[in-house]
């Protein structure tokens, strides 16, 4: 169920204007007149450092095009790049400068990769330019094979896109585990109305990734669904939950990632009519994920789960642990 994140596909094309004026001279082309015979005939090796000359200039005039561009099913999205991200700043600049240092925090990011596009956006993996330099402000992991996804919201889904920011940073903050991080978010400068944010972790492509945890090999399943357990819980414990679960699971490790909390919502306190509705809904989207063969293990796991956020004062509301246990300890 990797949904709106993988679910069309799309070729780049490069754009953009290429300039050139004369170059400062050109290999002298002789004409029939008996003055410019003998110099149409001069020695070979002079025409040949004239020409080198000119395709030395040419090749430095028509630089190729550094704009990238898709047109996608709900909507167009280009980057000139390198793409420069305000408000995060790689993590070796935080390490060395703790204090900040001053400045704005920025990220020069390239080589994009399309990941996929739907309802609320078109999701890019980027690599992050070794010559970033930044004041902290969001850390980046800094492994050169590490990279960063760019979301870009179309108009309608300005505001979704948004809250996707602002609950993953909240989940940060509550340490949920197995969910993607919302390193900061600016305007799309492109067009007008539109956001784009900055998340990781960021796949290189969606090669050998699933939706579901049958596909993961059985020795790695129980890794899996423990992990979802984990997620659940402390989501729940953050007052957070989604309408739209979706994962993104290695095949080969089992390693789960939560991503696209477009559609998420903080619950009230205490919670409403609607948001226990919403509660019940994303209790039964986790266990969907599970395989029936590993049911009584996930639920054997969730209770030891809940006992260790007990002994921590990490308690539930009472409304939402009745709904966990009408969906999952009964």
């Amino acid at each position: 169920m990797i949904g709106s994140f993988l679910v069309s596909l799309a070729t780049p094309f490069q754009t953009g204007p290429i300039h050139a004026t004369a170059p400062p001279f050109l290999p002298y082309v002789g004409t029939a007149s008996q003055s410019n015979i003998n110099d149409a005939i001069r020695p070979r090796q002079t025409v040949q450092a004239h020409e080198l000359a000119a395709l030395t200039w040419l090749s430095s005039s028509f630089e190729p095009s550094r704009q990238n561009s898709w047109n996608l099913r709900n909507g167009n999205v280009s980057f000139e790049t390198p793409l420069v991200f305000s408000g995060i700043a790689l993590e070796k600049h935080w390490e060395s400068n703790p204090g900040g240092g001053g400045g704005d925090s920025f990220v020069s990011l390239s080589n994009p990769i399309f990941l996929g596009s739907g309802g609320s956006g078109a999701v890019f993996s980027f690599a992050v330019d070794s010559s970033s330099s930044s004041s902290p402000s969001s850390r980046i992991e800094t492994d050169p094979q590490q990279r960063v996804a760019i979301k870009v919201s179309w108009k309608s889904s300005r505001t979704s896109v948004q809250n996707e920011c602002t609950v993953l940073q909240a989940m940060e903050r509550y340490h949920v585990p197995h969910v993607e991080r919302c390193l900061g978010a600016q305007a799309y400068p492109y067009e007008d109305g539109r956001i784009m944010i900055a998340l990781q972790p960021a796949l290189a492509s969606p090669s050998g990734i699933t939706s579901s945890i049958s596909n993961v090999p059985p020795d790695r399943q129980e890794k899996a669904v423990k992990q979802v357990m984990e997620t659940m819980a402390a989501m729940l414990h953050a007052n957070i939950i989604t309408v739209d679960v979706q994962t993104l699971i290695s095949e080969e490790t089992g390693e789960v990632l939560f991503i696209d909390f477009t559609e998420a919502m903080t619950l009230s306190l205490p919670a409403t009519s609607k948001d226990i509705v919403a509660v019940v809904g994303f209790c039964n989207e986790i266990k969907a994920l599970v395989p029936d063969s590993l049911q009584d293990m996930a639920t054997h796991y969730l209770k030891v789960l809940l006992q260790g956020m007990d002994g921590n004062g990490m308690t539930l509301s009472s409304d939402v642990y009745s709904v966990l246990e009408s969906v999952w300890l009964e």
